[in-house]
């Protein structure tokens, strides 16, 4: 029954029915077009060792739907297969393990995304946080320059009177205010990216000295 094989005629016949090339079928198995060609022509002497082409058998088998079995058993009969062992298995792809990492990865990062959010919820989602050296109420003073101090927290940008002031590291700034004689009213307000502000009012009344 062996002697009736011919591996170049089944696998050719094989190829037709999905209209492929021998180039296309490197392509798809993986295999070099070199390892398939002398697969098919049967020169094993530039073929790998005997595991080799038995996984090429189980891929191409798998791909083109036959039963692999019955072309190894009858390579194995052929004098010329080399030998690497008792077992003719094909050694494991070192880059098969990679894959394992993958998904793996994909977890970590989310997790660490999540556990961002959670520590920085109040940041990305919170009102921001104002304190000046204002009270609420009416500050009297008789000096015209009025340095206003503050900090805030939550918040990317502050606004005393419409007119941005400088934040340091530490979420405080200073804006000097020129005071008007009677009652002054100071806005700040605090911005973030995502939209959310929060807004102080404040009243200076100024008197001029005599």
């Amino acid at each position: 029954m062996n002697e009736e094989l011919d591996f170049k005629n089944f696998l050719e016949e094989k190829l037709k029915e999905k209209g492929w090339s021998l180039k296309r079928l490197s392509e798809v198995s993986g295999i070099s077009l070199s390892n398939l060609e002398n697969l098919v022509n049967e020169n094993f002497t530039s073929l790998p060792a005997a595991p080799y082409i038995r996984g090429y058998l189980i891929r191409l088998g798998k791909i083109l739907e036959f039963d692999y079995v019955i072309w190894w058993e009858y390579f194995q009969k052929q004098n010329s297969i080399k030998k690497s062992g008792e077992k003719d298995e094909l050694p494991r792809n070192r880059f098969e393990s990679k894959s394992i990492f993958k998904p793996i990865l994909i977890s970590f990062i989310i997790l660490l995304i999540i556990f961002y959010i959670v520590l920085r919820f109040n940041f990305i989602l919170g009102k921001p946080i104002i304190k000046v050296n204002i009270e609420e109420g009416i500050l009297n003073t008789n000096e015209q320059n009025f340095l206003l101090r503050g900090q805030i927290k939550n918040a990317d940008k502050v606004f005393v009177n419409s007119s941005e002031a400088n934040i340091d590291s530490n979420g405080e700034f200073e804006k000097e205010i020129l005071l008007q004689p009677g009652i002054n009213t100071i806005e700040i307000r605090a911005q973030k990216t995502l939209g959310k502000e929060t807004k102080l009012i404040r009243q200076i009344f100024y008197e001029e000295k005599k």
